[in-house]
């Protein structure tokens, strides 16, 4: 299955992108997403925030996906707005999304 909601008992996601890259997403977003970035020099991952559905399904720019052929399949694109996430500092940040 893929597609689904990473954080257990809540309706939210996790990408997880390497530092200087756009984090990539569904098109089409049902949930929203935590973005992580992971900075292989310093061996450590950073938690930038949360994106809501509106925010993934109306920031997206395909050309900053740099695989040729993930991009050719028009079903992903790149998150193009860190600066608009939401703070995240524990899951009580999350509540509203709780199942």
């Amino acid at each position: 299955m893929f597609n689904l909601p990473d954080v257990t008992g809540y309706n939210v996601g996790v990408k997880t992108v390497e530092y200087g890259k756009f984090p990539v997403i569904p098109i089409d977003n049902k949930y929203p997403q935590i973005i992580c970035v992971v900075n292989k020099i310093e061996h450590k991952v950073y938690i930038l925030g949360y994106a809501t559905v509106d925010m993934l399904n109306t920031y997206q720019d395909d050309k900053l996906i740099l695989s040729y052929n993930l991009r050719a399949r028009k079903t992903k694109t790149c998150f193009n707005r860190l600066d608009l996430l939401h703070s995240l500092h524990s899951l009580s940040d999350l509540e509203a999304y709780k199942q």
